[in-house]
């Protein structure tokens, strides 16, 4: 094909229909331009930051004034402030800027309009413009614009974008692209070597920047793979079903067909596979066409794995039948080969694309022929490096791949209608040379490729979830999120609070009280699950696992002679499943109607008559047993919530020790919860103190606009926790000295107006960025501790009527897990597996 100009773009960013052709290589004046916008942004942002720079200056004097001074000089600041947007907006620099970036955005094919609102469903109920609200308020919260960009990653990964004051993906589109950044998180280089070199079988991963398994996109009872189907030759139905058949991995079943014979497709398929999804469509791109298509509509997003087949005739081969039964007895076999490559993917998470044996051509010997030319436009726009080029693809495009291997290729953004029109051409098209790029987009994405003789010959190593953080020092971490086992209806709700209540009942009625405030928070991927339902427990492991949560502190609301809420940790306990490490911090609160524990209303007192010792360690001693219990040097982890509201603790303290170890467990590892009442540095009896924030936490007023005339609670600025968290080091021998042993806590915000309405606290301004920046200054002084381990512990993973949420929600997304994430990499090396858990 020959070289052209690329088609020009429509003022919505669209390509008019017609075959696409590569792009010619960039002229002066496209250099000239770029230039003049790097001058322009720096000069505005020049001007932003000496306003912010000024507004700073203000705002420090005000909190250093007195009460009476400070409410003129806000005066002044807001006049001010007033002042200098009325003189931003009259310039038209604002405006002029979120043009000119808005134009480099769209041209640059990485801002992806379903993604983003698919990913972000707050934008999309707001009907807002995704690429003005990323570029206005995404970026700064740490949203992504596709699947191809990360925002957090890049910023993290490269320092310099964030004293510059650039929109990360404006600095990559102007800068990084050109000097050759990664758009995604850097990873580290496939086993096997940097080229994408098939793994080797015999290897087995003792430590990986991906799980070991799959990562849920939402606990229902979904399939995670979709085999997807180009059958333009519908007599090869009965051929290709009668494999899919006898597959007992659940997958989902997508198929392209020729538009004119749909229903006659969708007869015949649907008669074997009912829930098989038809899709007519136009004879270009032949099976390559429909899939890219699919791919960037964001049709295969819920899957963790496709399974590529078409039916082949190849009537320019005499063997043509005969390669396609080969390729897909190579690619499905039987039912025990499929489970065998789906599990064997699990447990190999750096492998993006597994492709057909024999049929890989990949060397020097090699060359692209015709297709270099188109090949090499289209590695160029979907970001891959000319260094990344090389010969390696599977012949015949059949493959199995992870959907994320193939993120790169969402930027190309092609249509059937850029395809060449079918003349049964045997080398040269776009689908050619598309058909090469599959490899290379996986390798450009962070993924290995192998081949499925490799995967048959390699046994299954066991794939636990227990997650460890090993620092380049050697020095181990354990991050902890609390867990709120109240999600799923009990007898004593019913009668208190109504017939099948749960805490989802507030969670979903609250509402906001400020202009801004993110009331009701509502869970994204996971609905308003159960937790009785085991899927559903399995699903939070796995996914707090694959982003480097080593384990949950189930709350344990045990009241001597009942418990309550209990069945999710006892089933938990009963079943093994999850396989995910664990420990217990005993909620000895009265259960009260205001939600706080105090002595209001009860519904549940606490009752520490006599025995009341012996009968707790009782209950605990068969989780301590548990192997999946967390220790801390060796000892179990047990948290008391309010250590001081119990009489005789010493004694009772003294009796659970000599208990466990008459049991066998030995030692435990006895925290006290960091409660309002715990204003001492040590508790007696107890081996460290555990950071429960906001509890014992540095509170600064926030003032808010537009707040409800009802409102009658407290309003908090969460970054001053921050500040005040970071300004202490337990790590520092001196303080350890001085105070003891304590375990650091974080929280992700909190906002407890789901439970107390007008009444509620509030610590606004939380966001993912902000919480990683807190969890990245934790993680940089754990690693100066002198003992060889840390816990730290996150409230919470699911207290969703408290406002402190790691679960997604419809808001930030993933975000507070991706935060979480990044700042375990930047401190150390992510482990999984029981072996690098050493007994926890």
């Amino acid at each position: 094909m020959p070289a052209s100009s690329p088609p020009d773009h429509g003022p919505d960013g669209s390509r008019p229909s017609g075959s696409w052709a590569p792009e010619s290589a960039a002229g002066g004046s496209l250099i000239d331009q770029v230039e003049r916008l790097e001058r322009e942004l720096a000069d505005l942002k020049g001007q932003e930051r000496a306003a912010l720079n000024e507004a700073l200056r203000l705002r420090e004097q005000l909190r250093r004034l007195s009460s009476a001074r400070l409410v003129r000089l806000e005066q002044r600041l807001q006049r001010l402030m007033r002042s200098l947007w009325r003189r931003l907006r009259r310039d038209g620099l604002f405006s002029r800027r979120l043009a000119e970036e808005r134009q480099l955005v769209e041209a640059s094919g990485l801002f992806d309009t379903g993604y983003y609102l698919r990913a972000y469903p707050d934008v999309a109920a707001a009907e807002t413009d995704p690429i003005s609200h990323y570029l206005r308020f995404g970026a700064q919260e740490g949203r992504n614009p596709s699947a191809a960009f990360s925002t957090l990653s890049y910023g993290v990964a490269y320092p310099d974008v964030a004293s510059s004051g650039m929109n990360p993906l404006v600095h990559y589109i102007l800068i990084g692209k050109a000097e050759g950044r990664s758009a995604l998180k850097p990873v580290n280089p496939p086993r096997g070597g940097g080229d994408g070199a098939t793994v080797p079988a015999s290897v087995e991963p003792a430590a990986s920047d991906r799980p070991p398994f799959a990562v849920p996109l939402s606990t229902r009872d979904q399939p995670r793979t979709a085999v997807v189907l180009h059958l333009f030759y519908l007599d090869l139905w009965p051929e290709i079903g009668r494999r899919l058949r006898a597959l007992d991995e659940p997958f989902d079943l997508i198929v392209s067909v020729p538009a004119e014979r749909r229903d006659e497709a969708a007869a015949a398929i649907q008669a074997d596979i009912p829930t098989a999804q038809i899709l007519g469509v136009e004879n270009r791109g032949r099976d390559i066409g429909p899939f890219l298509e699919l791919l960037g509509s964001g049709r295969f997003d819920r899957y963790d794995y496709l399974c590529k087949i078409h039916g082949k005739k190849s009537p320019h081969r005499d063997d043509g039948n005969e390669w396609r039964r080969d390729l897909l007895d190579d690619l499905l076999g039987s039912a025990e080969a499929t489970r065998h490559l789906v599990a064997w993917l699990d447990a190999h998470p750096e492998v993006g694309l597994v492709g057909p044996s024999g049929l890989r051509i990949a060397g020097e010997g090699h060359r692209w022929g015709s297709n270099e030319a188109t090949l090499r436009t289209l590695a160029k726009r979907a970001g891959i490096a000319d260094a990344e080029i090389r010969v390696d693809f599977f012949a015949g495009s059949m493959f199995w791949c992870r959907t994320a291997a193939l993120a790169p290729l969402k930027a190309l953004e092609l249509g059937l209608a850029d395809f060449e029109p079918e003349q049964n051409q045997i080398d040269g098209t776009l689908a050619h040379a598309i058909e090469r790029l599959f490899s290379l987009a996986a390798g450009h994405a962070g993924f290995a490729t192998s081949e499925t003789q490799a995967v048959r010959a390699s046994p299954l190593p066991a794939s636990p979830l227990h997650s460890l953080l090993t620092t380049e020092s050697g020095h181990t971490v354990k991050t902890i999120a609390f867990y709120l086992p109240q999600f799923h209806p009990i007898a004593e709700n019913d009668q208190w609070w109504g017939r099948g209540f749960t805490e989802w009942n507030n969670v979903a009625r609250a509402r906001p009280m400020y202009e801004g405030h993110l009331q009701p928070r509502l869970p994204a991927d996971f609905g308003f699950y159960d937790l009785r339902m085991p899927a559903v427990r399995d699903a939070q492991a796995r996914l707090a696992s694959a982003y480097g949560i080593h384990g949950f502190c189930y709350h344990y609301y045990w009241f001597r002679r009942r418990r309550l809420l209990e069945t999710p940790i006892m089933e938990m306990l009963r079943s093994g499943r999850p396989d995910f490490p664990f420990c217990i911090c005993w909620a000895n609160e009265n259960w009260t109607r205001r939600w706080d524990g105090l002595d209001h209303e009860i519904l549940v007192e606490q009752d520490y008559g006599p025995g009341f010792a012996q009968a707790f360690i009782d209950e605990m001693i068969p989780f301590l047993r548990d192997p999946r219990y967390i220790r801390y040097q060796g000892r179990p982890v047990l948290l008391i919530y309010r250590a001081k509201t119990i009489p005789g603790l010493q004694g009772a303290i003294a009796l659970w020790r000599e208990a466990c170890r008459r049991a066998g467990i030995g030692e435990i590892h006895l925290c006290a919860v960091k409660f309002w009442d715990v204003t001492e540095d040590r508790l007696e009896g107890f081996d460290a103190l555990v950071e429960f924030p906001p509890h014992r936490t540095n509170v600064v007023e926030r003032k808010v606009e537009g707040l409800s005339p009802a409102f009658r609670g407290n309003i908090y600025d969460y970054g001053a926790v921050i500040d005040h968290a970071l300004s202490y080091d337990p790590a520092d021998p001196e303080f350890i000295a001085r105070r003891g042993l304590l375990h650091r806590g974080l929280m992700m915000g909190w906002d407890n107006s789901a439970r107390r309405g007008p009444g509620a606290n509030i610590f606004e301004g939380a966001t993912p960025a902000l919480y990683g920046f807190w969890l990245s200054g934790v993680l940089a002084q754990e690693q100066r501790r002198t003992t060889p381990e840390s816990l730290v512990f996150i409230n919470a993973w699911n207290e969703w009527a408290e406002g402190t949420v790691l679960e997604p929600d419809f808001r930030h997304g993933r975000g507070y897990l991706e935060a979480t994430r990044e700042a375990l990499d930047e401190a150390g090396r992510l482990h999984w597996g029981r072996a690098a858990d050493s007994g926890g």
